[in-house]
Protein backbone atom coordinates (compact mmCIF):
# COMPACT_ATOMS: atom_id res chain seq x y z
CA UNK A 1 0.00 0.00 0.00
CA UNK A 2 1.17 3.50 -0.81
CA UNK A 3 2.37 5.13 2.44
CA UNK A 4 0.90 8.50 1.47
CA UNK A 5 -2.52 6.90 1.12
CA UNK A 6 -2.13 5.13 4.47
CA UNK A 7 -1.22 8.35 6.30
CA UNK A 8 -4.07 10.20 4.59
CA UNK A 9 -6.66 7.61 5.69
CA UNK A 10 -5.46 6.84 9.24
CA UNK A 11 -6.41 10.19 10.86
CA UNK A 12 -10.04 9.72 9.72
CA UNK A 13 -10.52 6.75 12.08
CA UNK A 14 -11.55 7.38 15.70
CA UNK A 15 -11.21 4.37 17.99
CA UNK A 16 -13.29 3.84 21.12
CA UNK A 17 -13.36 1.09 23.71
CA UNK A 18 -14.97 0.23 27.03
CA UNK A 19 -14.65 -2.61 29.56
CA UNK A 20 -17.14 -2.92 32.44
CA UNK A 21 -16.47 -5.60 35.07
CA UNK A 22 -18.71 -6.31 38.06
CA UNK A 23 -19.55 -8.50 41.03
CA UNK A 24 -23.15 -8.72 42.28
CA UNK A 25 -24.62 -10.37 45.35
CA UNK A 26 -28.35 -11.09 45.20
CA UNK A 27 -29.73 -11.71 48.68
CA UNK A 28 -32.35 -14.09 47.21
CA UNK A 29 -29.44 -16.31 46.09
CA UNK A 30 -31.05 -17.70 42.91
CA UNK A 31 -30.08 -21.32 42.24
CA UNK A 32 -29.36 -20.66 38.56
CA UNK A 33 -26.86 -17.91 39.46
CA UNK A 34 -28.73 -15.76 36.95
CA UNK A 35 -30.94 -12.94 38.18
CA UNK A 36 -34.47 -12.71 36.76
CA UNK A 37 -36.24 -9.79 35.04
CA UNK A 38 -33.10 -7.82 34.34
CA UNK A 39 -30.34 -7.31 31.81
CA UNK A 40 -27.64 -5.91 34.10
CA UNK A 41 -26.19 -6.92 36.44
CA UNK A 42 -27.19 -10.42 35.33
CA UNK A 43 -25.08 -12.87 37.36
CA UNK A 44 -25.22 -13.56 41.10
CA UNK A 45 -22.08 -14.31 43.11
CA UNK A 46 -19.75 -14.35 40.11
CA UNK A 47 -17.16 -11.98 38.75
CA UNK A 48 -18.33 -11.04 35.29
CA UNK A 49 -17.94 -8.79 32.29
CA UNK A 50 -21.09 -6.77 31.87
CA UNK A 51 -19.96 -5.20 28.60
CA UNK A 52 -16.70 -5.06 26.68
CA UNK A 53 -16.68 -3.20 23.39
CA UNK A 54 -14.23 -1.97 20.79
CA UNK A 55 -15.17 0.13 17.82
CA UNK A 56 -14.08 2.50 15.12
CA UNK A 57 -15.78 5.52 13.60
CA UNK A 58 -14.88 7.06 10.26
CA UNK A 59 -16.22 10.46 9.19
CA UNK A 60 -15.05 12.52 6.27
CA UNK A 61 -16.93 15.09 4.26
CA UNK A 62 -20.43 13.78 3.51
CA UNK A 63 -19.93 10.19 4.65
CA UNK A 64 -19.49 8.32 7.91
CA UNK A 65 -19.45 4.78 9.22
CA UNK A 66 -19.38 3.02 12.60
CA UNK A 67 -18.38 -0.55 13.44
CA UNK A 68 -18.39 -1.66 17.10
CA UNK A 69 -17.88 -5.19 18.43
CA UNK A 70 -19.09 -6.30 21.87
CA UNK A 71 -19.07 -9.12 24.42
CA UNK A 72 -20.51 -9.67 27.90
CA UNK A 73 -23.36 -10.87 30.10
CA UNK A 74 -25.66 -8.01 29.08
CA UNK A 75 -25.01 -8.92 25.43
CA UNK A 76 -26.00 -12.57 25.95
CA UNK A 77 -29.33 -11.74 27.61
CA UNK A 78 -30.27 -8.92 25.24
CA UNK A 79 -29.83 -11.04 22.10
CA UNK A 80 -31.46 -14.19 23.50
CA UNK A 81 -34.53 -13.71 21.27
CA UNK A 82 -32.53 -13.48 18.04
CA UNK A 83 -32.67 -16.60 15.79
CA UNK A 84 -29.97 -19.14 16.60
CA UNK A 85 -28.61 -19.00 13.06
CA UNK A 86 -27.80 -15.34 13.73
CA UNK A 87 -25.81 -16.07 16.90
CA UNK A 88 -22.74 -14.22 15.66
CA UNK A 89 -24.71 -11.03 15.10
CA UNK A 90 -24.90 -10.38 18.84
CA UNK A 91 -21.25 -9.38 18.80
CA UNK A 92 -22.07 -6.44 16.49
CA UNK A 93 -23.24 -3.59 18.71
CA UNK A 94 -23.30 -1.09 15.85
CA UNK A 95 -22.60 -1.43 12.14
CA UNK A 96 -23.98 1.38 10.03
CA UNK A 97 -23.11 3.70 7.17
CA UNK A 98 -24.25 7.30 6.80
CA UNK A 99 -24.55 9.99 4.15
CA UNK A 100 -24.84 13.71 4.88
CA UNK A 101 -27.76 15.08 2.86
CA UNK A 102 -27.40 18.72 3.92
CA UNK A 103 -25.71 20.86 6.60
CA UNK A 104 -27.55 19.22 9.55
CA UNK A 105 -29.25 16.23 7.93
CA UNK A 106 -27.83 12.69 8.05
CA UNK A 107 -29.21 9.40 6.70
CA UNK A 108 -27.79 6.29 8.43
CA UNK A 109 -28.53 2.64 7.63
CA UNK A 110 -27.65 -0.52 9.55
CA UNK A 111 -27.51 -1.65 13.18
CA UNK A 112 -27.38 1.06 15.83
CA UNK A 113 -28.34 1.69 19.47
CA UNK A 114 -32.00 2.26 20.32
CA UNK A 115 -33.30 5.82 20.50
CA UNK A 116 -35.78 5.48 23.40
CA UNK A 117 -35.06 6.53 26.99
CA UNK A 118 -32.67 8.56 29.11
CA UNK A 119 -30.13 5.83 29.90
CA UNK A 120 -27.38 4.24 27.84
CA UNK A 121 -26.28 0.62 27.44
CA UNK A 122 -22.80 1.85 28.46
CA UNK A 123 -22.94 2.06 32.27
CA UNK A 124 -20.44 4.92 32.64
CA UNK A 125 -22.86 7.23 30.81
CA UNK A 126 -25.62 6.60 33.38
CA UNK A 127 -26.02 7.95 36.88
CA UNK A 128 -26.75 4.49 38.30
CA UNK A 129 -25.04 1.19 37.52
CA UNK A 130 -28.15 -0.93 36.92
CA UNK A 131 -30.65 0.09 34.25
CA UNK A 132 -34.10 1.37 35.22
CA UNK A 133 -36.97 -1.10 34.85
CA UNK A 134 -38.46 0.96 32.04
CA UNK A 135 -35.14 0.96 30.15
CA UNK A 136 -34.82 -2.81 30.46
CA UNK A 137 -38.01 -3.15 28.41
CA UNK A 138 -37.24 -0.86 25.49
CA UNK A 139 -34.86 -1.67 22.60
CA UNK A 140 -31.16 -1.67 23.47
CA UNK A 141 -30.39 -1.95 19.76
CA UNK A 142 -32.27 -1.71 16.49
CA UNK A 143 -31.86 -2.18 12.75
CA UNK A 144 -33.09 0.14 10.05
CA UNK A 145 -32.83 3.64 8.59
CA UNK A 146 -32.31 6.80 10.65
CA UNK A 147 -32.87 10.30 9.33
CA UNK A 148 -31.59 12.85 11.86
CA UNK A 149 -31.45 16.62 12.11
CA UNK A 150 -30.35 19.03 14.83
CA UNK A 151 -33.07 18.17 17.38
CA UNK A 152 -35.00 15.32 15.78
CA UNK A 153 -34.82 11.76 14.44
CA UNK A 154 -37.06 9.64 12.20
CA UNK A 155 -36.58 5.84 12.07
CA UNK A 156 -37.81 3.06 9.78
CA UNK A 157 -37.02 -0.19 11.60
CA UNK A 158 -37.23 -3.95 11.29
CA UNK A 159 -39.00 -3.92 14.64
CA UNK A 160 -38.65 -3.89 18.40
CA UNK A 161 -35.08 -4.89 19.24
CA UNK A 162 -34.40 -7.35 16.46
CA UNK A 163 -31.69 -7.52 13.82
CA UNK A 164 -33.25 -10.23 11.67
CA UNK A 165 -36.86 -9.61 10.60
CA UNK A 166 -39.36 -11.81 12.48
CA UNK A 167 -42.66 -10.81 10.82
CA UNK A 168 -44.06 -8.95 7.80
CA UNK A 169 -44.31 -5.59 9.56
CA UNK A 170 -41.97 -2.65 9.97
CA UNK A 171 -41.85 -0.08 12.75
CA UNK A 172 -41.59 3.70 12.73
CA UNK A 173 -39.80 5.63 15.48
CA UNK A 174 -39.43 9.32 16.21
CA UNK A 175 -37.52 11.60 18.57
CA UNK A 176 -37.71 15.31 19.25
CA UNK A 177 -35.70 17.31 21.79
CA UNK A 178 -36.70 20.71 23.17
CA UNK A 179 -33.85 22.62 24.83
CA UNK A 180 -34.30 25.39 27.38
CA UNK A 181 -30.79 26.53 28.21
CA UNK A 182 -29.20 23.54 29.96
CA UNK A 183 -32.54 21.76 30.40
CA UNK A 184 -33.74 19.21 27.85
CA UNK A 185 -37.17 17.66 27.27
CA UNK A 186 -37.20 14.64 24.94
CA UNK A 187 -40.19 12.86 23.39
CA UNK A 188 -39.68 9.41 21.81
CA UNK A 189 -42.16 7.15 20.04
CA UNK A 190 -42.24 3.81 18.25
CA UNK A 191 -45.16 2.18 16.43
CA UNK A 192 -45.22 -1.14 14.59
CA UNK A 193 -46.55 -4.69 14.44
CA UNK A 194 -44.64 -6.86 16.90
CA UNK A 195 -44.77 -10.45 18.08
CA UNK A 196 -46.83 -10.79 21.23
CA UNK A 197 -44.61 -12.15 24.04
CA UNK A 198 -44.62 -15.94 23.98
CA UNK A 199 -46.50 -16.22 20.67
CA UNK A 200 -45.65 -16.34 16.98
CA UNK A 201 -48.44 -13.95 15.98
CA UNK A 202 -48.19 -10.16 15.73
CA UNK A 203 -50.22 -7.21 16.92
CA UNK A 204 -49.83 -3.46 16.79
CA UNK A 205 -47.50 -2.08 19.46
CA UNK A 206 -47.26 1.61 20.34
CA UNK A 207 -44.81 3.22 22.71
CA UNK A 208 -44.31 6.75 24.01
CA UNK A 209 -41.49 7.99 26.22
CA UNK A 210 -41.13 11.49 27.68
CA UNK A 211 -38.10 12.44 29.76
CA UNK A 212 -36.80 15.67 31.26
CA UNK A 213 -33.26 16.43 32.45
CA UNK A 214 -32.38 19.41 34.64
CA UNK A 215 -28.68 19.87 35.45
CA UNK A 216 -27.61 21.93 38.45
CA UNK A 217 -24.43 23.34 39.93
CA UNK A 218 -23.98 20.32 42.21
CA UNK A 219 -27.24 18.36 42.00
CA UNK A 220 -28.77 17.06 38.76
CA UNK A 221 -32.24 15.60 38.25
CA UNK A 222 -33.99 13.65 35.53
CA UNK A 223 -37.33 11.91 35.27
CA UNK A 224 -39.24 9.88 32.72
CA UNK A 225 -42.74 8.58 31.98
CA UNK A 226 -43.42 5.72 29.53
CA UNK A 227 -46.69 4.31 28.18
CA UNK A 228 -47.07 1.36 25.81
CA UNK A 229 -49.89 -0.65 24.25
CA UNK A 230 -49.91 -4.08 22.60
CA UNK A 231 -52.75 -5.52 20.53
CA UNK A 232 -53.36 -9.16 21.37
CA UNK A 233 -54.02 -11.49 18.42
CA UNK A 234 -57.70 -12.47 18.39
CA UNK A 235 -58.80 -9.73 20.81
CA UNK A 236 -60.17 -6.26 20.08
CA UNK A 237 -58.86 -4.45 23.15
CA UNK A 238 -55.17 -3.60 23.43
CA UNK A 239 -53.24 -4.28 26.61
CA UNK A 240 -51.36 -1.36 28.19
CA UNK A 241 -48.31 -1.00 30.38
CA UNK A 242 -46.48 1.97 31.84
CA UNK A 243 -43.45 3.00 33.86
CA UNK A 244 -41.94 6.02 35.55
CA UNK A 245 -38.66 6.92 37.22
CA UNK A 246 -37.01 9.81 39.03
CA UNK A 247 -33.23 10.13 39.52
CA UNK A 248 -30.91 12.46 41.39
CA UNK A 249 -27.14 12.85 41.19
CA UNK A 250 -25.04 14.78 43.69
CA UNK A 251 -21.49 15.68 42.60
CA UNK A 252 -20.18 16.49 46.07
CA UNK A 253 -16.42 16.38 45.27
CA UNK A 254 -14.33 16.57 42.14
CA UNK A 255 -13.91 12.81 41.87
CA UNK A 256 -16.98 11.69 43.84
CA UNK A 257 -20.70 11.49 43.10
CA UNK A 258 -23.75 9.88 44.67
CA UNK A 259 -27.05 9.06 43.00
CA UNK A 260 -30.49 7.73 43.87
CA UNK A 261 -33.47 6.46 41.93
CA UNK A 262 -37.17 5.80 42.54
CA UNK A 263 -39.12 3.85 39.92
CA UNK A 264 -42.32 1.95 39.22
CA UNK A 265 -43.31 -0.45 36.43
CA UNK A 266 -46.93 -1.51 35.85
CA UNK A 267 -47.75 -4.40 33.49
CA UNK A 268 -50.59 -6.26 35.18
CA UNK A 269 -51.87 -7.96 32.01
CA UNK A 270 -48.50 -9.12 30.69
CA UNK A 271 -48.46 -6.87 27.64
CA UNK A 272 -44.67 -6.66 27.42
CA UNK A 273 -43.46 -8.85 30.30
CA UNK A 274 -45.79 -11.75 31.14
CA UNK A 275 -45.08 -13.39 34.50
CA UNK A 276 -47.83 -16.03 34.63
CA UNK A 277 -49.09 -14.61 37.95
CA UNK A 278 -52.41 -12.93 38.75
CA UNK A 279 -50.89 -9.54 39.54
CA UNK A 280 -48.47 -9.50 36.65
CA UNK A 281 -45.31 -7.39 36.64
CA UNK A 282 -46.02 -4.56 39.10
CA UNK A 283 -42.72 -3.56 40.67
CA UNK A 284 -41.53 -0.61 42.75
CA UNK A 285 -37.79 0.02 42.97
CA UNK A 286 -35.35 2.14 44.93
CA UNK A 287 -31.59 2.30 44.51
CA UNK A 288 -28.58 4.28 45.68
CA UNK A 289 -24.98 4.32 44.53
CA UNK A 290 -21.67 6.07 45.04
CA UNK A 291 -19.07 6.64 42.32
CA UNK A 292 -15.39 7.45 42.34
CA UNK A 293 -13.52 8.56 39.22
CA UNK A 294 -9.79 7.83 39.44
CA UNK A 295 -9.00 9.68 36.22
CA UNK A 296 -10.81 10.36 32.99
CA UNK A 297 -12.28 7.08 31.79
CA UNK A 298 -11.64 5.05 34.98
CA UNK A 299 -14.68 4.64 37.22
CA UNK A 300 -15.62 2.51 40.24
CA UNK A 301 -19.17 2.15 41.54
CA UNK A 302 -21.07 0.60 44.41
CA UNK A 303 -24.85 0.28 44.20
CA UNK A 304 -27.60 -1.22 46.34
CA UNK A 305 -31.05 -1.78 44.87
CA UNK A 306 -34.36 -3.05 46.24
CA UNK A 307 -37.21 -4.22 44.00
CA UNK A 308 -40.64 -4.97 45.49
CA UNK A 309 -43.22 -6.85 43.44
CA UNK A 310 -46.94 -7.38 43.95
CA UNK A 311 -46.48 -11.10 43.22
CA UNK A 312 -43.78 -13.66 43.95
CA UNK A 313 -41.85 -13.46 40.67
CA UNK A 314 -38.19 -13.29 41.72
CA UNK A 315 -36.09 -16.45 41.86
CA UNK A 316 -34.65 -17.40 45.23
CA UNK A 317 -32.89 -20.26 46.94
CA UNK A 318 -36.02 -21.03 49.00
CA UNK A 319 -38.55 -20.42 46.21
CA UNK A 320 -40.13 -17.45 44.48
CA UNK A 321 -39.99 -14.09 46.30
CA UNK A 322 -41.95 -10.84 46.13
CA UNK A 323 -38.74 -8.86 46.59
CA UNK A 324 -35.21 -8.71 45.24
CA UNK A 325 -32.37 -6.88 46.97
CA UNK A 326 -28.85 -6.89 45.60
CA UNK A 327 -25.49 -5.19 46.00
CA UNK A 328 -23.19 -4.66 43.03
CA UNK A 329 -19.69 -3.26 42.66
CA UNK A 330 -18.14 -2.40 39.34
CA UNK A 331 -14.92 -1.13 37.82
CA UNK A 332 -14.87 0.20 34.27
CA UNK A 333 -12.34 1.75 31.93
CA UNK A 334 -13.12 3.72 28.77
CA UNK A 335 -10.71 4.86 26.10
Amino acid sequence: MNKNILFAVAPLVTWHGFVDTYYAWDFNRPESKERSYTTQPLKHDALGINLAMLGAKVEQGRKRGVLTFQYGDSVDINYAAEPKQGEGLKHLQEAYAGIKLSDELWLDAGIYLGHIGNESWVSKDNWTYSRSLQLDYVPYYTTGLRLSGKNWQLHLLNGWQNIRENNNGKAVGTQYVWRFGEKALTYNTQVGHELFPGRQTSGLRTYQNLHLEIPGEKVDWKGAVDVGTQNVPGKEQALAWGATSSQWRWRFKEAWAAAGRLEYFHDQKGAINPTGTAGGFRVFGVSANIDHTFEEGALTRLEVRRLQSSDAIYSGKDGAKTHDTFLVGSMSVAF
